[in-house]
């Protein structure tokens, strides 16, 4: 006859072994993830993800590897988990909750940012196009706050903190809002404006975008959000170009050569039609008119040179015909061509769902080093491109650039 104490013990017993179970099948589904929530060896995972599949979509949890507390849990409607559906939350080591979020088809339609002691810090909502339509702060103590700050990504969706590409710092300043955006990587300033309400809608004042402490980008506005004046730079903060607005509509341009002597100037009537243009060379002598923009070219014919680009990306053997067979999708690429000719960068700037292809197509890209320059009214000039490439049964079907 079995005693109370025996038959605890065989409780005890079933228990661990479930549990232990339970551990190990876990620990065969287990993804290592470092800070940026990329895959990463054991010994450097700042996190954990375990994720499996439950009706028509993917449940994934992320948890701190120290402490072993839930980090992160959401629903994904694919299998890498790229695309959010429905309510999201965030943890802090603490257990407490630091977001939660409502998405639909990988875009957000709602956000809330929590303190410390679980009141709302920050309230977002969305439309179906990512228009911001509500935000508002709030302190620890629960009283509406003029100053705030957020995380976005390298598309300017708001994001958590690991992934960010930017942070964004907004504050009341009189009767406008200051908003500033910082690079993550080195906190150097990315963005400085101002705008005539909370949702940031209607620029005021000026607006200022930085590439490495350079102003590259400057424009200034009446109080009702028109553009008076907008001026362009080069990345080495040379002055390429002036624009001149009238009640918002673009009344004149004029571009430099980047020795700063003029190249181009043309003027515009109320249907944007050019009523007068003028050209000068390097060296202030004026030219024949050339109003054309040619963009960047490879040194080849441009259809041998596709052709060749796609026999490349197909003839690739990284990987078995058994694995492309599954990769469908599409991937686009940024290009940038300095002045010369010569390929400054390429990145994906929209990844399809298989990285691999990813990989493939970038590097074949990357091969290409030198164009033929573009050039914007005669001057050569610096160009960015974007290229998309589609493949069907890890075959390229269609390539098309645009700028």
């Amino acid at each position: 006859m079995l005693t109370f104490s025996s038959l605890m013990q065989k409780i005890y017993f079933i228990l661990f072994f479930l549990l232990e179970h339970q551990l190990i099948t876990a620990a065969n589904d287990t993804s290592w993830l470092n800070k940026k929530w990329h895959a990463c060896n054991k010994d450097t995972a700042v996190y954990y993800s375990l994720s499996n599949k439950v009706d028509t979509s993917w449940h994934r949890k992320i948890y701190y590897v120290t402490p072993c507390k839930l980090y992160m849990e959401g629903n994904y409607t694919d299998s890498l988990c790229r695309i959010k559906t429905g309510h999201f939350n965030w943890f802090n080591k603490d257990g407490g909750r630091e977001s939660s979020a409502l998405y639909q088809k990988g875009k957000p339609l709602n956000i809330t940012h929590f303190h410390s002691n679980g009141k709302i810090k920050t309230k977002l909502d969305y439309d179906n196009a990512y228009g911001a339509i509500y935000v508002n702060s709030w302190d620890a103590n629960g009283n509406e706050s003029l100053i705030d700050s957020f995380y976005n990504d390298v598309f300017g969706h708001e994001c958590h903190e690991d992934t960010a590409f930017s942070k964004g710092i907004i504050n009341k300043e009189d009767d406008i809002w200051h908003l500033r955006f910082f690079y993550r990587r080195n906190d150097s300033i990315m963005i400085n404006s101002f705008y005539k309400e909370r949702l940031c809608k209607t620029r005021i004042n000026y607006w200022v975008r930085y590439y490495k402490g350079i102003a590259i980008d400057s424009i200034t506005y009446s109080s009702n959000g028109k553009k008076i004046l907008e001026w362009l730079y080069t990345n080495e903060g040379i002055k390429n170009k002036i624009k001149t607005f009238d009640s918002g509509k673009l009344v004149n341009e004029l571009y430099f050569h980047k020795n700063g002597q003029k190249n181009y100037y043309k003027e515009y009537d109320s249907t944007w039609k050019i009523t007068m243009a003028k050209n000068w060379d390097e060296h202030g002598q004026e030219i024949a008119v050339d109003s054309l923009i040619k963009y960047p070219q490879p040194i080849e014919n441009e259809g041998k040179w596709k052709q060749q680009l796609i026999k490349k990306i197909n003839d690739n053997q990284s990987f078995s015909r058994k694995e492309k067979k599954d990769f469908y999708g599409t991937v686009y690429i940024g290009f940038i061509i300095d002045s010369n000719g010569n390929l400054d960068s390429a990145l994906i700037t929209t990844a399809s769902t298989f990285p691999k292809m990813d990989t493939v197509i970038l590097n074949i890209c990357r091969q290409e080093h030198t164009w033929k320059a573009g050039t914007y009214h005669g001057r050569r000039d610096l160009f960015r491109m974007r290229a998309y490439f589609s493949f069907v049964a890890g075959k390229l079907v269609d390539y098309k650039p645009y700028y």
